[in-house]
């Protein structure tokens, strides 16, 4: 269990951090707080709106969906879901 808490810790950091910076399309609810980015994007991979994942995560430069590759930004989103979605 405690080999699962660090990778899932620093994956919830990473999808905090990189939704609180700027970057979001118009009309895209854009979160307030680390709270609201983590609760976002824990129910876009419940709702499986990869499309919503993509938007949440990122980096300084902007959220993943506008900075990565389509390809590669569906295959990590896909291995996070079923990460976090693993009992």
């Amino acid at each position: 269990m405690k080999r699962r808490l660090l990778p899932l810790a620093l994956c919830l950091l990473l999808v905090a951090g990189g939704s609180a910076c700027g970057g979001s399309r118009p009309g895209t609810v854009v979160p307030q707080s680390m709270n609201e980015s983590v609760a976002q994007f824990l129910a876009a991979v419940k709702a499986n709106n990869q499309k919503r994942m993509g938007e949440l995560w990122g980096t300084e430069r902007g959220p993943a969906s506008s900075t990565m590759d389509a390809v590669v930004l569906r295959q990590r989103v896909t291995v996070i879901q079923k990460y976090l979605e693993s009992p």
